[in-house]
Formats: structure tokens, C-alpha cells, sequence
């Protein structure tokens, strides 16, 4: 590696860790202040006051935070590398150190090299923290601003859910998987029904289950079986039962009921739950998925498109530059956010219909990427 290349890559990196600080405190500050009352309701809820109580609330917050940082710093991985490019290249600018560099016969785009190799290398740090540490901690990560304190998110009812082979699901709670005990349900009713034509075929009530991720079943707690409920058939007495004879898993129940739990799941269970005979939240995990695979690319694309904005020879057009900078980042992110949101639409013609989410994925890169061939051959170099 030459001397030129070490210094920028050098100044990049230094630029790329006081970016990642500024800006994931600035949103922790921000949201903070947003949730203040929130996060700080722990007091209340413990009935306690003084040192120890703040001291208390002061940790959860921080626990909370701290696992939030991991999220935060994925969804602004896109911005972080372009500050830092553009923070590089501006002093290098002001300091008229380009205008040494091009008097030595070493072109910009030479010069840039190594900022895009280290934003294509940093980029891929993205990729284990959604494929492994993030699923990790999901039950952390789902919990609201008011949950500080807790182990858990919030329970719900689960309310006539159908499964795979279309047996129906009613459960007065439901409570998601912590840290520290797998996920359950109370009053937990199933109404196993015909696939042909759903008419009830056998009852199951139990007052507990509990998953166990072990063999993939509910084992039930006082479970009773009864059958013979159609119109014609004698109802048998109520037998007991161990396990739930039902496909749902604590995955799809969640899924049911929240959006947000599918942008932490790996791909490979995304792909899991995409092969299952009936599952909920399709268009979703096919969205997850599909940009999952482009954010990657997506990041390449913008720093390419915005280093050419900051790369010049002449200091007095840093300031249009760094306007333009910024036009391009908020139009580039601003189609990847409505990309998203169409991806979870319906698709505006069935026979786009199975390819919709993909589509919806990779254009931000087919729109800005001839783009990207453009503003290289502008550079005057």
C-alpha cells in the first residue's frame, strides 16, 4: 500500500468512528428526550424513589439503549460512510493537499480508491450483526420505551389465528419468548377443523402452554381433547392431551401481530417461515428479504454517486458541493425508504405479484446506478 493510499484510508476510518459517535448519539439524544417519560416511568411502576431507584432507572435505560445502538447503527450504515468520505475529502480540499496530489500525476479517482474499498469492507460488518447478533437479542429489541425495566415485551391476545391445516387458534394471552423463559400462552383454546369444508372436527383447551424449541411443539398444562362435534356425531368426554396439534409457532404468532419482529429475523429463518404451507406476514419477510440482500449494493451505489459531488480541485466550490452532496444522499435514501413501502403493497398487476418485493428492492440500484457512470465522467481530474 503506498503512503497516499495509508493516509486516506487513515483519515477516512479516523472520520467514519467520530461519524458513527456524532450521529448514533444524536439519535439516542433525540429519542430520549422524544421518550423521556417513558423510559423514566420505572420509578413509578417500582413504587421506590431515592438513589437506588435512579440508579436503577439510569441502568435500564442504558440497557436499553445499548441494545438499540446495534439497530440504530445498521439503519444509519448507508450515512456513516458518506460523512466520513465527504469530511476526508473536504479537508483535503481546504487544505489544498488535491491540488499536490493532481501536481504529482495522481488522478482523483485514484485518490478515492481507498475510500471505497473501505466502505465496500465496512459495509459487510452490517451483515452479521442482522444475521446473528441482532435475532440474538430480539426479545431486548422489541421491548417499547415503556418496557424499560422489563425482560419482556408486552403480551397480547391471540384472537381465532389459522393454522397450516387450518385449525383455528384463540388464546387469552400470549406471552413472547424473553431471555430468560421461552415463549407461552393462558387459556389456550384450538378448534380443529376439516380442510375441505372447516367444519369443526375436535376441541382442545388447556389452561398453559409452553414452547419447546427443543422438539418444536406447545406442551400443555391440564389439556383436554374432546371430539364428535358435528351434528351428527355424539360428543366424546374430554381426555387429556400433552402436546397442541397445531403448526403456529411463537415466530408466527409474533409476526402476526407485529411488522417490526420480521426486520430482525435471519434470512434463513425468514426462508424457513416463507416455506411453510400457510404463513402470515409473507409480503413482509419476502420484503426483508429481498433488501436485506441489496443494502449492500445499495451502499456501494451511494458512495460512488456522492464522492464525485466532494471531489474537486477548486476550494471555492466546496460549498455547492456540499449541497449537492446532501441532494443526492436525501433523493438516494429518500426512493430506497419509498421502495420499501411499495414492496409491502400489493403489486399493481398479478403477474408482478411474485416478483414485486424483488423488484421494489433492486430499484434504487437500477435507477441511480447508470447515474453513478455519469457523475465519474464529470469529474475533472
Amino acid at each position: 500500500m503506498k503512503i497516499l493510499d495509508r493516509y486516506v484510508l487513515t483519515t477516512f476510518l479516523k472520520n467514519y468512528v467520530i461519524a458513527f459517535g456524532v450521529l448514533v448519539s444524536m439519535y439516542v439524544a433525540l429519542d430520549l428526550v422524544l421518550n423521556f417519560s417513558d423510559l423514566f416511568e420505572l420509578g413509578d411502576r417500582t413504587g421506590g424513589g431515592g438513589l437506588e431507584t435512579a440508579m436503577r432507572a439510569l441502568g435500564n435505560v442504558a440497557d436499553f439503549y445499548a441494545h438499540q445502538s446495534i439497530v440504530i447503527f445498521v439503519q444509519l450504515s448507508p450515512i456513516i460512510p458518506v460523512v466520513a468520505a465527504a469530511f476526508t475529502l473536504l479537508r483535503m480540499t481546504r487544505f489544498n493537499e488535491l491540488v499536490a496530489v493532481l501536481a504529482a500525476g495522481v488522478p482523483l479517482l485514484r485518490l478515492a480508491m481507498p475510500i471505497v474499498i473501505a466502505t465496500a469492507a465496512l459495509s459487510f460488518i452490517s451483515l452479521p450483526l442482522q444475521e446473528y447478533v441482532i435475532p440474538a437479542n430480539i426479545p431486548k429489541l422489541l421491548r417499547n420505551h415503556g418496557d424499560v425495566g422489563r425482560d419482556a415485551r408486552r403480551s397480547f391476545q391471540v384472537k381465532a389465528l389459522e393454522d397450516s391445516r387450518g385449525a383455528l387458534m384463540i388464546a387469552a394471552r400470549f406471552n413472547p419468548a424473553t431471555l430468560t423463559a421461552p415463549a407461552s400462552m393462558i387459556e389456550v383454546d384450538l378448534v380443529i377443523r376439516d380442510p375441505v369444508d372447516r367444519k369443526p372436527l375436535a376441541h382442545v383447551r388447556a389452561e398453559r402452554a409452553q414452547w419447546d424449541a427443543v422438539n418444536n411443539v406447545w406442551n400443555l398444562s391440564r389439556g383436554l381433547l374432546s371430539t364428535g362435534l358435528s351434528p351428527n356425531e355424539v360428543r366424546t368426554s374430554e381426555r387429556a392431551i400433552a402436546t397442541l396439534p397445531t403448526t403456529l409457532t411463537p415466530e408466527e404468532i409474533t409476526l402476526y401481530r407485529s411488522r417490526d419482529f420480521v426486520d430482525f429475523l435471519p434470512i434463513v429463518r425468514i426462508n424457513e417461515l416463507l416455506a411453510a404451507p400457510r404463513g402470515y406476514g409473507v409480503v413482509d419477510l419476502l420484503r426483508v428479504k429481498h433488501f436485506r440482500i441489496t443494502q449492500y449494493f445499495n451502499n456501494i451505489v451511494l458512495i460512488l454517486l456522492v464522492l464525485p459531488c466532494v471531489m474537486t480541485r477548486e476550494p471555492r466550490t466546496l460549498k455547492s458541493g456540499g449541497i449537492l452532496l446532501l441532494t443526492v444522499m436525501g433523493a438516494y435514501l429518500g426512493t430506497i425508504f419509498l421502495c420499501q413501502h411499495l414492496a409491502g403493497t400489493p403489486a399493481p398487476t398479478p403477474a408482478l405479484a411474485p416478483h414485486w418485493p424483488a423488484l421494489m428492492a433492486w430499484m434504487p440500484v437500477l435507477l441511480f446506478g447508470p447515474a453513478v457512470f455519469i457523475a465519474v465522467d464529470r469529474i475533472k481530474t
